[in-house]
């Protein structure tokens, strides 16, 4: 248990450094252009999707992370938060890169796709979006000229990063991920999830409903599962997909931290597209 807790402890650490850091780099952003690529992004909920379902494409979680701090920050919306999370494999990407990567494209070829019309179609039905007590805001000091730049590095430091990113962000990311991946671990570490799932792999809408659950889960691990399975033959390659549609690797976590109606409702939304998506795959197969 002490060996368990510890890995958490460091995989939480490892998280919430790299969303920090994703945090503090959106903030230079906003005060390098003054503004206006964030306004750009925020002014189309058009750009908002395709730039998320981009950033989801990116191997690992750095571009789903990207994504949750400009929801939390209030620059995308909703549905453009699902994109980001529709296209976003986690971890699964670098092991799928490794041992199968002209399947990696085929699933990237699918998931794009479908998170671009989930996200417009979400965004439809509601283009809400939840901001920080802070935001991201423009002082006076950030628009200074460049002869101000040693103030203006100190005022960044001592503003952005210590009083918005570090004093409303980092415990609280910090505290619900390691409480979400302890919660995980503890689960997976007293369960057989290879066996159960195989045991059910004849039955195949059962599968799909197995997947999107196993899907919900905020870890990397359980999903490897699934793609072992397709790789060996036991379980078609559809069952990845829609596996991956549900799930983002740590991607969800720091949306917990800030939010979690939100989180619960955008992986609301990703069961949701990951069932349409499996009940067309079992009609026409």
């Amino acid at each position: 248990m002490l060996r368990l807790i510890f890995s958490t402890l460091l995989s939480a650490a490892e998280i919430t450094l790299l969303v920090v850091l994703l945090m503090t780099v959106v903030e230079l952003l906003n005060i390098g252009s003054r503004g206006k690529i964030i306004d750009y992004i925020k002014k189309s909920p058009v750009r908002q999707v395709i730039i998320s379902s981009l950033l989801g494409v990116i191997p690992g979680c750095a571009g789903g992370f990207a994504s949750v701090s400009l929801y939390t920050h209030g620059v995308i919306s909703i549905g453009a938060l699902c994109s980001a999370m529709i296209c976003s494999c986690g971890d699964e990407a670098f092991f799928l890169l490794a041992t199968a990567p002209s399947e990696y494209l085929k699933i990237i070829l699918i998931l794009f796709p479908i998170s671009v019309v989930a996200g417009f179609v979400v965004n439809l039905i509601s283009k809400k979006t939840e901001s920080c007590t802070e935001g991201l805001s423009l002082h006076t000091e950030d628009t200074e000229d460049s002869q101000h730049q040693p103030h203006k590095v100190k005022h960044f430091i001592k503003e952005h990063f210590l009083h918005h990113i570090v004093r409303y962000h980092l415990l609280s990311v910090f505290l619900w991920t390691f409480c979400a991946l302890l919660a995980c671990n503890i689960l997976l570490e007293y369960c057989n999830l290879e066996s159960f799932i195989e045991q059910r792999t004849g039955y195949r809408f059962i599968i799909i409903l197995i997947a999107i659950l196993i899907g919900m889960i905020p870890q990397s691990g359980p999903h490897l599962i699934f793609i072992t399975l397709a790789l060996n033959g036991i379980v078609p390659f559809y069952v990845v997909v829609v596996n991956l549609i549900t799930a983002q690797g740590h991607v969800s976590l720091p949306l917990l931290s800030h939010s979690k109606r939100s989180w619960l409702v955008s992986k609301l939304i990703c069961a949701s597209v990951a069932l349409i998506v499996g009940i067309v795959y079992l009609t026409i197969l």
